[in-house]
């Protein structure tokens, strides 16, 4: 049977909820995140374990490289968001404007990452949390269930929608006025679509 290296015994890359409840490993992560914002990306292995004060290895052991940061903080963040997310719409009669909020708040949570995938023009991650609720909120907000081309432009422009707030800073403040925006464009696509299915 062939050997496994050190490395490979003790390399797990990558960010989960049981790795983010420890607070040593949440403390590096952090600090990862904060230098990787500094520095605009821009960043070595070696300068990023400088600056933190950890080694390479230390860094290996939250991310395979640089470039991984945003990626694996991205699937952190989605899996943590579906979660939450998929509580609020089990309940019974859940409207659009409760599921949307939650979203919202989800954001400003977390708004460090978010901060910085914005930066790193991510609207992808956006869009993955719009479709991951806009099929179902369509039974209670009057979304099209079945008009992919309909939901699609939805979509698009809600996510633009949450960019823009995004590049204001996501401040709390401007929680009424992005659901006063999308109800619009949930009514918007509900009209949209009554030509369409003529």
């Amino acid at each position: 049977m062939k050997k496994r290296g050190a490395r490979a015994r003790c390399h797990y890359p990558g960010i989960t909820e049981k790795r983010m409840a420890n607070k040593r490993f949440r403390r590096t992560e952090d600090a990862i995140l904060r230098v990787f914002f500094e520095e605009d990306n821009y960043v070595s292995v070696d300068e990023m374990a400088k600056k933190i004060g950890v080694s390479r290895s230390t860094i290996y052991y939250h991310h395979r490289a640089v470039r991984e940061i945003i990626p694996d903080y991205e699937v952190f963040l989605l899996r943590r968001y579906r979660r939450k997310i998929r509580k609020v719409m089990r309940r019974k009669g859940v409207h659009m404007k409760t599921v949307y909020i939650n979203m919202l708040l989800f954001i400003i949570r977390h708004r460090e990452g978010f901060t910085v995938m914005m930066r790193n023009g991510n609207r992808e991650i956006l869009e993955k949390m719009v479709l991951e609720v806009t099929p179902k909120t369509g039974w209670h907000g009057g979304l099209p269930k079945n008009t992919e081309k309909v939901l699609r432009i939805y979509v698009c422009e809600v996510t633009e929608v949450l960019w823009l707030w995004g590049e204001d800073g996501f401040l709390e403040d401007g929680i009424k006025q992005v659901l006063r925006d999308v109800v619009y464009l949930t009514n918007t696509a509900r009209q949209r679509l009554k030509p369409m299915t003529k």
